[in-house]
């Protein structure tokens, strides 16, 4: 079921996501909370980066409302007052980073829309990826490869997050992991995690 949360103290701000998420509604909620308190003005259409994805404050003053991209169509241009995916991706990262023994403190913020570099392989049925130091140029750090072929750095591309929500959603469930970490993918699914020692702390059932 889909419901509305609000704020009580910053301008009346509100978002919409399924009720099961209301713990990560409720960490945007005080994210506002504590832009109002530092006396930040909302706008319409000012964006906010929260784990993985931007957000965008939508309406007036008095009648806020946080909505998300809408990865079903434009996620650059278009929004929706929904936030239940980008939320159950958040949900998702943090399961796992809970799983591998990493606090909420230790995941890093990163936007879905910065870069990421790739061998043209996002298609291929097992890819490596790697978590590097993040730079200035909208780069996230993290480099794909193919682990089914050969590649040259001549083969090197660049494309951001976003476009994964189709063509590799599950690789957005390790996109807030720390730089150093290794995972191997197979199909849609993480099969093994490497801590940034090479320790093996994960693997698929």
């Amino acid at each position: 079921m889909v419901s509305n949360f609000h704020t009580r103290t910053a301008g009346a701000v509100s978002i919409q996501c399924d009720e099961r998420l209301k713990v990560f509604a409720l960490q945007m909620l005080s994210e506002a909370e504590s832009m109002d308190k530092r006396k930040i003005a909302f706008r319409d259409g000012m964006a906010i980066l929260h784990g993985w994805s931007p957000y965008k404050f939508k309406g007036k003053p008095g009648a806020w409302h946080i909505e998300e991209p809408d990865f079903g169509s434009d996620p650059y241009s278009h929004s929706r007052q929904d936030c239940t995916f980008t939320l159950s991706l958040l949900a998702q990262q943090f399961a796992l980073g809970e799983r591998l023994g990493l606090k909420p403190s230790q995941l890093n913020d990163v936007s879905c829309f910065e870069m990421i570099l790739h061998p043209n392989c996002l298609h291929d049925l097992n890819i490596r990826a790697e978590r590097v130091s993040p730079r200035a140029d909208r780069f996230s750090g993290w480099q794909l490869s193919s682990l089914d072929r050969a590649t040259c750095k001549a083969d090197d591309m660049v494309t951001d997050d976003a476009t994964l929500t189709k063509a590799r959603p599950a690789r957005l469930r390790v996109i807030l992991l720390p730089v150093g970490y290794v995972v191997k993918l197979r199909s849609n699914e993480i099969s093994k995690v490497f801590d940034p020692q090479k320790n093996l702390v994960y693997t698929a059932k």
